[in-house]
């Protein structure tokens, strides 16, 4: 046999060693990235503090740039392509960023509320039958409410107001001044259907009668240093376009009003399992396809990631024995007698050589999923705001 034939066969056999690692590395990215979505909190997991019981779920989710926090300020990190489904505890905070909308569904009152971009949310007080309040810091928020019984209450707090429903879809804004800037908060609610009832929030100021607003009807409250009548207008155009183009997008909706009684015990499990075995309509069919192409895509990219950087760490360790091999003959001899060190230092080099190339090859094919990642991503995102 040649000399250069033994080298080619002595180097496909140190390749072919290598590159049966594969398929292991490839399993354990696929059970790391399991793990790590598992402990998220995405997909139909629970988001918030271990001893309370869920009582809102995310409906519908816009954009990526949010994070959820329990009530002691932890980020729970809930995936965004995988947060519909999660359920909220009480004293979860909500907070979205720049294009980013959420909507969440009460799981007992079936109330519906979408969180804007750019927004601070709280869920402080959900009781099933009685109390609902929320807490806004700064942002939009918008709520369509069923019919409430006289001892139910649903309520949106900010600095400056109270806004309370009974049976309508009313929304609110809270902007709040930016740092070095001599602007004063400010609450504005808006009635786009039914009644609000708005209280302003004064320091030291009895306010002795609440306003109350209907549809199309909106008023802005800004800090009282005395208490004064507020005015009563309309919504400006520009607020009807921006709900108009950002309007609830979840398939599901208010429950019927002859389901508006109050909630028994043990009435939310069975919805949820309606839910659960309604029939799914095409939008949906196609959303869990993108969502399944989406995490397939990415377990593929990291394995490819993970043997790329596998494949060039074992290049690096056979060129580096090539190279000590020509610098140590004699050691080489005495341990390799049936060759020339020539001939092992050769095949190492050769060897290391291929597995380079391999981990371009991985490193090129994770390019390609992370373009396939990327536009699958887009697809999603407009398949949601149709």
């Amino acid at each position: 046999m040649s000399v250069m034939k033994r080298k080619i066969l002595i180097s496909v056999a140190i390749a072919l060693i290598c590159l049966i690692s594969l398929p292991a590395q490839s399993n354990s990215g696929g059970n790391s990235r399991g793990s790590t979505g598992g402990s998220s909190g995405g997909g139909n997991g629970s988001a918030g503090s271990d001893t309370n019981s869920a009582v809102a779920e995310i409906t519908y989710v816009e954009g990526e740039s949010f994070d959820i926090l329990d009530s002691s300020g932890r980020n729970l990190e809930v995936d965004p392509y995988n947060a519909i489904g999660t359920e909220l505890s009480e004293g979860v905070t909500v907070l979205t960023y720049e294009n980013t909308f959420i909507e969440l569904e009460l799981l007992e009152s079936r109330h519906i509320i979408k969180i804007a971009e750019n927004t601070d949310f709280r869920l402080e007080s959900i009781k099933s039958g009685s109390e609902t309040r929320f807490r806004m810091l700064y942002g939009s928020v918008r709520a369509k409410v069923g019919k409430l019984t006289r001892s139910e209450s649903f309520r949106i707090k900010s600095n400056e107001a109270v806004a309370g429903v009974r049976g309508t879809d009313f929304g609110m804004t809270v902007v709040v001044p930016r740092e070095g800037k001599e602007e004063k908060p400010e609450t504005s609610v808006y009635c786009f259907k039914g009644e609000v009832e708005v209280i302003p929030v004064a320091p030291n100021i009895e306010v002795k009668k609440p306003v109350v607003i209907r549809a199309n009807e909106m008023v802005s409250i800004a800090p009282l240093t005395e208490e004064e009548p507020v005015k009563v207008q309309p919504i400006p155009k520009n607020i009807l376009d921006y709900w108009e183009t950002h309007r609830f997008r979840s398939e599901r909706s208010l429950k019927s009003e002859e389901e508006k009684a109050p909630v028994e015990k043990g009435v939310v499990k069975e919805r949820v399992e309606k839910r659960e075995g309604a029939k799914t309509t095409g939008s949906d069919v196609v959303r869990r396809e993108i969502l399944a192409s989406i995490e397939k895509y990415e377990r593929s990219r990291s394995a490819y990631i993970g043997a790329g950087a596998v494949l060039t760490t074992a290049g690096f360790i056979l060129e580096g024995a090539g190279l000590w091999s020509m610098l140590n003959p004699g050691y080489v001899s005495g341990v390799f007698t049936f060759t020339s060190p020539q001939m092992v230092s050769g095949s190492l080099a050769v060897s290391g050589g291929v597995l380079f190339t391999a981990a371009v090859f991985t490193f090129v094919k994770a390019n390609i999923l992370k373009n396939r990642i990327a536009s699958l991503k887009e697809v999603l995102q407009k398949e949601r705001r149709e």
